[in-house]
């Protein structure tokens, strides 16, 4: 019976002060957020922003650079307490990415993660209780992680100017100035 006196769109100036209304909030939140936890991590560089819903363990062994954005639902963990994260300048973390650390992770500067991408540096074997088997990786600078792209532990390295497809599964290193993608990524073009 409501849908049929109003349809929930706000019009003029009611709907104005209820958008800008709820981007102050939003903002609002985001400060206090950002106020509460970033004394938290080992080192935040001048200009870094992150987002609320950020969840993330231990945060002493976790190093931000400078001018990067990380925004809300990423997480950030590891299942040693020994295992560092280090991210570099100017780095780009869409929502939803998992970043897991067990291995030792290194971001370098101007690297882009998309939605939904998921990193592993850790394995179990065919034990899920057993102790994790650290496997680094190393991301070098200028890499673009598509959307929906997983890298599995065996990866070791991704190196300087390389991009990786939506949705690709990397089981292996990846070169510079290359795209790769796919199920498992393979070799797509070399950039010049």
């Amino acid at each position: 019976m409501s849908s049929k006196i109003w349809n929930y769109k706000l019009r003029g100036l009611p709907g104005a002060i209820y958008i800008f209304s709820g981007i102050l909030i939003n903002r609002i939140l985001n400060n206090l957020f950002w106020i509460a936890n970033k004394g938290n991590f080992q080192k935040i560089g001048k200009g870094t922003k992150f987002y609320r819903a950020l969840t993330y363990r231990y945060p002493k062994n976790i190093q931000i650079g400078k001018n990067c954005i990380i925004n809300k639902k990423v997480t950030m963990g590891s299942e040693l307490d020994d295992s560092v994260l280090k991210i570099g300048n100017n780095v780009s973390i869409a929502q939803n990415v998992k970043l897991d650390f067990t291995g030792g992770l290194m971001i370098k500067d101007n690297v882009t993660i998309s939605e939904n991408v998921s990193v592993f540096t850790h394995d179990h074997g065919f034990n899920p209780r057993s102790t994790p088997e650290k496997k680094e990786l190393i991301i070098e600078e200028n890499v673009w992680i598509g959307s929906n792209a997983i890298i599995l532990q065996n990866v070791s390295i991704i190196k300087r100017n390389a991009i990786i497809a939506a949705g690709a599964v990397v089981t292996k290193n990846v070169e510079q100035n290359t795209v790769v993608g796919g199920n498992p990524a393979k070799f797509i073009n070399k950039i010049s």
